[in-house]
């Protein structure tokens, strides 16, 4: 008879688990919001898991890359540019701007053109999609060096990301003659939408 390891395949280390328990609770909690009062699971117990705040920004995290792919993919769509199913979202990041300023404005105006402050925004992208990849697919290393490199690291990569993804928005839709309000008004507008420090 073989014997096995001592092995927790949840991970390596308590951070690892936890991390791992974090994923299971919110997959589980989802599909069964009680999911939380059941003590006998160790994912229920927040002890289990990892800071309530780096939680809530790894979901930040990846729903601001769902919603930028989303958007990315719609503004091609509407300048009559055709998207590649295989594209990722690095793949879309990378390609944006000289897809995009090879278009037509909607409003018949000329060109598609990004102003000069795209590339700070590109950083920002980029940097999301490192971070989304890392949690997507499952890279703990990754995920781990975010969580404890500070403690308010992850949120903060977390709210810069989605008001990176305000700022694609409002700039995207300026640039394809789509929102035609003066820059300072659209700035205002847009601004409602960003998460911004207290």
């Amino acid at each position: 008879m073989s014997s096995v390891l001592p092995v927790n395949i949840a991970g390596t280390s308590d951070d690892d688990r936890r991390l791992w328990n974090t994923y299971l609770f919110w997959a589980r909690s989802a599909v069964a919001p009680t999911t939380f009062s059941i003590t006998s699971l160790d994912i229920s117990k927040p002890s289990r898991r990892v800071r309530a705040t780096d939680a809530r920004a790894l979901h930040a995290i990846v729903f601001t890359a769902f919603t930028l792919e989303y958007r990315f993919k719609r503004v091609y769509e509407v300048l009559g540019l055709k998207s590649r199913n295989r594209d990722t979202l690095g793949t879309l990041i990378t390609n944006f701007r000289r897809r995009i300023e090879a278009a037509r404005r909607l409003d018949g105006s000329g060109l598609v053109k990004l102003p000069r402050g795209w590339g700070r925004i590109h950083t920002r992208l980029i940097a999301l999609n490192n971070a989304r990849n890392a949690i997507a697919h499952g890279n703990y290393a990754d995920v781990l060096v975010k969580l404890s490199s500070r403690p308010r690291a992850l949120p903060q990569l977390a709210q810069t990301s989605y008001n990176a993804l305000v700022d694609v928005i409002r700039i995207t839709n300026s640039a394809i003659g789509y929102d035609l309000r003066p820059a300072a008004e659209a700035r205002q507008y847009y601004r409602q939408l960003k998460v911004l420090p207290k």
